[in-house]
């Protein structure tokens, strides 16, 4: 025998929880074991979380939104390019000179190195 849709669906559907509607108290609804928003597991009230609230209203974008901070001035930028570029000036002096060159010390290390190595493996 084959089970149809329409027979499972009732006891499918049961176990899916339905969501709180906005106005409807926590008294109103059944007890699932599963504490609500803001309200702790003993039943108490719980800090609210600190996240994304519905006011089931649209945001107003004709509001300007306020600096976290306060804006730089163009005097205030000009004065900190000039800091940065005089550092950058300074980094440049410190790190040109002209690379000293070793290669003399590395041919002569290149030719003791394998003169060393040789007598290490025949045991010298």
């Amino acid at each position: 025998m084959t089970a149809t849709v329409e027979a499972t669906l009732p006891e499918q559907t049961s176990a899916i929880p339905t969501p709180t509607p906005s106005g409807a108290s926590p008294a109103a609804l059944p007890d699932t074991g599963v504490a609500a928003a803001g309200e702790s597991v003993d039943g108490t009230a719980a800090e609210a979380p600190r996240s994304a609230r519905t006011t089931d209203q649209y945001p107003n974008l004709n509001i300007v939104p306020t600096a976290a901070a306060p804006q730089l001035t163009a005097a205030d930028r000009r004065a900190k390019l000039a800091e940065l570029a005089a550092a950058q000036k300074q980094a440049e002096r410190a790190a040109s000179g002209k690379p000293i060159s070793n290669d003399a010390k590395l041919k002569k290390l290149a030719k003791t190195h394998a003169q060393n190595a040789l007598k290490e493996i025949e045991g010298q």
